[in-house]
């Protein structure tokens, strides 16, 4: 039985929906871990429906959820932090300063960091003093990150088309490990994950139309599993074969959402 770990998850919250950390929770959840969900908004539904609501928390509500965990005596028991979208710089700040005093305390806690700023085709989603901050102040601290194709090239400043040109560019964000997802590779799509001495990949199928927060579901999958023992090669195995199937089935059923409860047998027999 994998030991369970506990893990704070800063990124946005639906009320309605499977993006965020209403998926990255959940995953986590179903993979045996314990999850400190902290929202940086508050959403209706994600923004592919026609109507939706989004809140930004503050930037004082932030600080103070974190730091009455801590009062409680609670950020103790962290193995590690996942981050996603935030709505401010000043978020970002926030989280900045807590990881560095997490990592300070604990050397083998794992940050595992999600830049949430843009995909294909729209391009870059939130203002790009936030996608900077995330670069310039998370990244560096960072142990994994997960960007796409499109947040690779932002972020490494060069063009991504190829696995190849993926591979290369993940070596100049200076991350331990690099979760490179959705690179096109002929009529497939090619997940890799960098480390400094190997390269692993695995593709798929393309598919249309994808869910959205299929990139939250794939990191949480890999994050999960990496807190499970499992090395490399086999979580990047796991994420991809399961997000690929979870996927289709929800594309088959037509869904406009990510099927989680429907295969939640898929997760809990992840590990």
């Amino acid at each position: 039985m994998p030991m369970q770990k506990t893990i704070l998850s800063i990124s946005s919250q639906t009320v309605a929906g499977t993006v965020g950390n209403s998926v990255t929770s959940f995953v986590l959840q179903c993979l045996g871990h314990r999850v400190w969900s902290l929202p940086t908004s508050l959403n209706s539904n994600h923004g592919g429906h026609p109507d939706a609501l989004r809140q930004p928390v503050d930037e004082a509500t932030v600080e103070g959820l974190i730091g009455n965990l801590e009062a409680n005596g609670w950020l103790a028991a962290c193995d590690a932090v996942f981050t996603g979208h935030f709505s401010s710089v000043g978020q970002i700040t926030i989280a900045e300063a807590w990881i560095s005093r997490l990592k300070a305390r604990r050397p083998d806690l794992i940050y595992c960091c999600d830049p949430v700023i843009g995909d294909d085709p729209a391009g870059l989603y939130v203002a790009e003093e936030i996608a900077l901050a995330i670069r310039d102040r998370l990244l560096p601290l960072a142990d994994i990150a997960s960007p796409n194709r499109f947040e690779l090239e932002y972020l490494g400043g060069h063009p991504c088309t190829t696995p190849d040109s993926a591979a290369e560019l993940a070596k100049l964000l200076q991350v331990d490990t690099v979760l490179a997802t959705s690179v096109p590779s002929g009529d497939e799509l090619t997940t890799l994950c960098c480390t400094e001495s190997e390269v692993f990949s695995r593709s798929s199928p393309f598919l249309d139309p994808v869910p959205k927060g299929t990139g939250d579901l794939l990191v949480a999958l890999f994050l999960g599993h990496r807190l499970s023992g499992h090395n490399d090669a086999k979580c990047l195995e796991r994420a991809v074969e399961i997000t690929f199937e979870i996927c289709r089935q929800s594309a088959a059923a037509g869904a406009d959402e990510l099927m989680l409860i429907e295969n939640r047998n898929l997760l809990t027999t992840a590990t």
